[in-house]
């Protein structure tokens, strides 16, 4: 077989192999694909109040050696309010 076809092989392989074995690094975030906004109790108030921003992770990015994840930093379950004094 020629060297070079063997070469593209060999890297196509690798590209292929790559691409379905993502780490959990990458694939286990709880990723929003449908906008679901935060949402927190207020003092007094049984219902939540829904946020602004989108909770959990919005986007999974990556490279060869890093993972870029942008998130709210807000969860989708509700939260608050805190009553032991921590804000």
């Amino acid at each position: 077989m020629n060297r070079s076809l063997l070469t593209f092989a060999g890297i196509l392989t690798i590209s292929v192999a790559n691409t379905f074995a993502q780490g959990p690094e990458i694939t286990a975030w709880l990723v929003n694909t449908n906008g679901t906004p935060a949402r927190h109790y207020v003092s007094g108030n049984p219902t939540p109040i829904i946020d602004s921003e989108p909770a959990n992770v919005q986007t999974v990015q990556y490279s060869a050696e890093y993972v870029y994840i942008n998130c709210s930093g807000l969860p989708s379950y509700v939260v608050g309010p805190y009553l032991d004094g921590n804000p």
